[in-house]
């Protein structure tokens, strides 16, 4: 799991990348983040999202940007995270990533 972790991690934090961890509502997440829910921006060549629910009941994040679960391939802007579930997303737009 750990080595999965990992894989997925290594290419937000390439040389350059910026980072902002533990983000609060913002334009991106349409002013509304979940008390239980912390968010990340990863931005180097592609812009990522990182989401993890900390609390014990399913929270839903919105955002104005579409994004791709960078382990299982799906796309949304709307993503139900289940309790303690990790999400790593990538921003997705018209024609490709970003």
């Amino acid at each position: 799991m750990w080595l999965d972790m990992l894989a997925l991690y290594r290419p937000m934090v390439t040389a350059g990348s910026r980072v902002w961890k533990d983000v609060g509502p913002n334009a991106i997440l349409n002013w509304r983040l979940p008390p239980e829910v912390v968010a990340s921006f990863f931005v180097n060549e592609e812009a990522y999202l990182v989401l993890a629910n900390t609390g014990e009941q399913a929270a839903v994040v919105d955002s104005r940007w579409e994004w791709e679960d960078r382990r299982t391939g799906a796309r949304a802007s709307r993503w139900t995270l289940a309790p303690r579930q990790l999400l790593f997303l990538r921003h997705v737009v018209s024609g490709g990533t970003v």
